[in-house]
């Protein structure tokens, strides 16, 4: 996702990836500025189980956040999506359905002493290599060939 592909926006940009291949299934930009609350939550709630959710806030995600949306987020590993807050940068890799905390998740907090960018802080990034299966029942594949 780029500003070059025009395929992100303001608000949270967010990856859907089938979680057994690692195919992306969709990817969009949930308008957090002056899109519909209705529409945002019903996206984030056809998430289908299982799926791997790649999430990066571009300029302001609090404007449209219900307390159900963090709750909904929150159910795909994030730990911290209920305390950003305005101008703060925030990346989340996680799953539909984790029981645990996701470790792939970032927040760097906006304060107007240390921003790099005028009223914005620092770009939060994360890498690593995010396991196929993320729950007791299965074992991270190594039949799996590639990255997720």
């Amino acid at each position: 996702m780029s500003h070059v592909l025009n395929n992100v926006g303001p608000g949270i940009n967010i990856v859907e990836i089938n979680g057994e291949g690692g195919v992306v299934e969709k990817w969009d930009f949930l308008n957090m500025e002056i899109g519909d609350k209705d529409h945002i939550l019903k996206y984030l709630k056809a998430i289908k189980p299982g799926s791997i959710v790649l999430a990066a806030s571009y300029v302001d995600v609090t404007p449209k956040m219900t307390d159900e949306m963090r709750e909904i987020l929150e159910g795909m590993g994030s730990s911290m999506i209920k305390t950003i807050n305005s101008h703060d940068s925030w990346v989340f890799a996680g799953k539909v359905g984790m029981k645990e905390k996701s470790l792939f998740e970032k927040l760097v907090v906006s304060d107007p002493q240390t921003n790099i960018y005028d009223e914005w802080p620092r770009v939060a990034e994360v890498g690593g290599c995010f396991p196929a299966f993320l729950d007791e029942d299965k074992p991270n594949a190594p039949e799996i060939e590639g990255n997720i």
